[in-house]
């Protein structure tokens, strides 16, 4: 019995040093280089949360001053900026990107699709696991609300974005996956399921979100992290946002949290840290229920308000 003990005293601690070590390392700090890569993210998930007749006419204020400066091109829109976020395909000409990207809903919108039915997870369907190179008994499962909003409008977009990379050729260096709050996980979904076709044809892949929640069960996050690389993407949290926090278990985050500390957070480096793991409790993690905020949901994210309350064109989105 005594030997038995110890044998089981053993496997605890060999399961337990990975993590020991893993926590015992420094957050290194976000650098200046890929702190512009998730400025440059967070411009256009600002801009396309003021929907598409403003971000089409590049009318929606600042961030859309900034995606008009930069030669953005709109190839493709479709959504309704409330249950739907909206969803749009982009080129950056002058950073050779074509630029995928999905608009939040509202607050309380989102919340609402949170936890009412479609908060159960759900598996993916034959044409994305195909698309993604599994099949079902790799047991990936999504929250059913957020795959709802990806299939009404995946097969168009697989369309155009092929098409866009056939016609665009050498023009186009990376393929770009973005979102702020439930755009982050239709992002995430869509990344992972096109991820193929992108690289096939001989181009980069980024993903890079804001205020996501957790999309799905432990097989999807450890498939994301296979699929993309974890300098290709950027989980970006801001301070004590409630919304990471959610939905809870069974659900699990993809590694690559990249932290946005307060201004009273004198250990976490500054502008912002690359946390480890899939949660690591030095970053948003570390907020108990009790202390998490809906205003950090918005921002900043570097600098950049993430909200409809930033779109200057009154008429370009239904109100809050």
């Amino acid at each position: 019995m005594r030997l038995v003990l110890l044998l089981l005293a053993l496997c605890a601690w060999a399961a337990a040093v990975p993590a020991l070590i893993a926590r015992q390392q420094e957050l290194s700090p976000v650098t200046d280089e890929q702190a512009a890569r998730y400025i440059s993210s967070a411009v256009v998930s600002g801009a396309v949360s003021c929907g598409s007749r403003a971000v089409t006419a590049f009318d929606c204020g600042p961030a859309c001053d900034k995606l008009s400066d930069a030669g953005a091109e709109i190839l493709y829109s479709d959504g309704d900026g409330e249950r739907d976020p909206w969803i749009y395909l982009m080129h950056v000409h002058s950073e050779n990107a074509l630029v995928v990207a999905h608009s939040p809903t509202n607050f309380s919108s989102f919340l609402s699709v949170l936890i009412d039915a479609n908060f159960f997870l759900t598996a993916i369907d034959a044409v994305l696991l195909d698309d993604m190179g599994v099949n079902s008994s790799a047991g990936i499962s999504v929250h059913s609300g957020f795959l709802r909003s990806v299939n009404k409008t995946y097969e168009e977009l697989k369309k155009r974005l092929i098409a866009a990379m056939d016609r665009l050729g050498d023009k186009i260096s990376v393929v770009r996956f973005e979102g702020h709050s439930m755009g982050a996980a239709s992002a995430a979904i869509e990344a992972v399921a096109l991820s193929s076709i992108v690289k096939d044809r001989g181009y980069d892949l980024r993903l890079t979100t804001f205020g996501s929640p957790r999309v799905g069960n432990e097989q999807f996050a450890g498939l994301l992290e296979k699929t993309i690389p974890l300098d290709k993407r950027a989980r970006v949290t801001n301070q004590n946002d409630k919304v990471p926090h959610l939905p809870g278990w069974p659900y699990k985050h993809y590694a690559g949290e990249v932290y946005i500390p307060k201004q009273d957070e004198n250990d976490i480096p500054t502008p912002a840290a690359h946390c480890i793991g899939r949660e690591d409790d030095r970053c948003t993690d570390k907020f108990n229920i009790f202390q998490r905020s809906k205003e950090a949901h918005v921002g900043p994210y570097f600098d950049q308000t993430l909200s409809r309350s930033v779109c200057t064109n009154a008429d370009a989105y239904p109100p809050e």
